[in-house]
């Protein structure tokens, strides 16, 4: 009896073993099984709860690498689509220089957002791919991580933005009021943004509605920027002088001959040998404010401008400190004086 249960043992233990076998044998083409998560099909993250990217490589290392990328083109397609949104908006909305400074600001905040964001994601699965030596890893991120981050900066850039108003009410300067109120825009743009940006991780179209509108906004601040007069004088040079009133202009402040600010603008050159038949210069253009006579501050730039020609290098030195006028000028402007 008590071999007969022995033998009864040892061959359930075999018959074990060989079902097991069976089980792990490869297909018949000698390649292992793909596995679904590879295609796109993954029961254990499903598209309505992650975001899942695959990557492949010959290290392991890239094809983890080119997973999480994968995750973060989701958020970069979103931001190029909220950089044109914004631009379309600017361009109804605001003058060219402040559509510059909106679009490259708003960027540039909603990547340092999203970089914290994609900092959740995990690697899930990993696979070799005997056949052509090929690594794949899976990559996921919790849509409602995501979402709840995206809320939450909302909710900071909300009570930013609320706190910038009340402040901007209470200023007794205008130029302060018009500094606070560009900083409100700017708080906005991102909400905006952003706010576009968790519609397409929800997968639902969720829009968190806002208390203000950047139309009202912006009406608001080319008002008081329409009350701001600003005389320029830029030593003995004509066509800056003209590209100092026009950056002003185009801002809605007024230009006068003489008013209670004060731009004093000058620029210098120092000519280089010529090289190997180019000419270059290094130029300073230095801008003082002053408030009916009394210094507020200044700034002042560097650059470097090179031509084949002697005339060209001239109208390159013009273009290029036009630019810095165009680009930098109102920012020193309003914290030189509202300080």
């Amino acid at each position: 009896m008590r071999n007969s249960i022995i033998k009864l043992f040892v061959l359930s233990t075999l018959c074990s073993v060989f079902l097991f076998a069976c089980g792990s044998v490869p297909p018949k083409d000698g390649k292992e099984s793909t596995p679904s998560w590879i295609l796109g099909q993954s029961a254990e993250f499903p598209s309505a709860r992650f975001i899942t990217g695959v990557g492949q490589g010959d290290s392991l290392s890239d094809a983890k690498e080119r997973a999480r990328a994968e995750i973060a083109k989701v958020f970069e397609i979103s931001i190029e689509s909220n950089s044109i949104d914004s631009s379309s908006f600017s361009r109804t909305s605001g003058t060219e220089a402040e559509n510059r400074h909106n679009s490259s600001s708003v960027e540039r905040n909603i990547k340092s957002h999203t970089n914290q964001i994609i900092q959740g994601i995990e690697i899930s699965e990993s696979w070799f791919d005997k056949t052509s030596s090929t690594y794949y890893s899976l990559a996921n991120l919790k849509r409602s991580k995501a979402q709840l981050s995206i809320r939450n900066r909302i909710n900071e850039l909300d009570s930013a933005t609320f706190e910038t108003i009340s402040t901007s009410q209470k200023a007794d300067l205008t130029i302060q009021q018009i500094r606070l109120l560009s900083r409100a825009i700017d708080l906005q743009y991102q909400r905006h943004n952003l706010n576009k940006q968790l519609a397409v991780i929800s997968l639902t179209g969720e829009n968190i509605p806002s208390k203000w509108t950047l139309e009202q906004l912006i009406a608001k601040r080319s008002e008081l920027l329409g009350s701001i007069e600003v005389a320029v004088y830029f030593d003995n040079n004509p066509r800056l002088q003209n590209a100092l009133k026009s950056t002003l202009a185009n801002h809605g402040m007024n230009v006068y001959d003489s008013a209670e600010y004060l731009i004093d603008a000058s620029m210098h050159r120092e000519k280089i040998e010529p090289q190997q038949g180019w000419y270059y210069s290094y130029s300073s253009l230095a801008i003082t404010i002053k408030k009916w006579g009394k210094v507020l501050g200044g700034q002042q730039w560097s650059f470097k401008s090179s031509a084949t020609d002697k005339n060209l290098l001239k109208a390159r030195e013009f273009e290029e400190a036009e630019k810095i006028l165009n680009k930098q000028l109102i920012p020193v402007l309003f914290e030189k004086i509202a300080n």
